[in-house]
């Protein structure tokens, strides 16, 4: 896993756990963070497709795209949508780790890919 696959991990797993019912979804923490990286994609790499996972996050398919989009735009280097990635990791791991079986993945993905993000960002 590189930082790539960490973002699109952060993002499918957010996208799934926003789709569950709950009444109370516009104030959960989850989905405020995955909106502030879906922002901050829109306003500094508007290339990228920032909300494919919305529909379909387990989607194989869309997650390569993003995948390919945040690879051409050289995310990877950019230290804020790192930091904005690893938190909403970080939020998910602790409160919602089942949102990344909803993407066929698991809570130790998620905490690997808290870990690529933090060594990625030297500890901060």
């Amino acid at each position: 896993m590189n930082q790539i696959d960490a973002i699109t991990l952060a993002m499918s797993a957010a996208a799934a756990a926003q789709c569950r019912p709950n009444s109370f979804a516009q104030t959960r923490p989850d989905v405020k963070t995955y909106a502030a990286l879906k922002h901050f994609l829109a306003e500094k790499y508007p290339g990228i497709a920032n909300d494919i996972l919305d529909v379909g996050p387990a989607s194989l398919e869309r997650q390569t795209v993003l995948k390919t989009q945040l690879q051409q735009a050289g995310v990877e280097k950019d230290t804020a949508l790192l930091r904005q990635a690893k938190q909403l990791l970080a939020y998910l791991l602790q409160h919602d780790s089942k949102s990344a079986t909803a993407v066929f993945l698991t809570a130790a993905d998620l905490q690997n890919a808290v870990k690529i993000l933090t060594n990625q960002l030297g500890g901060i």
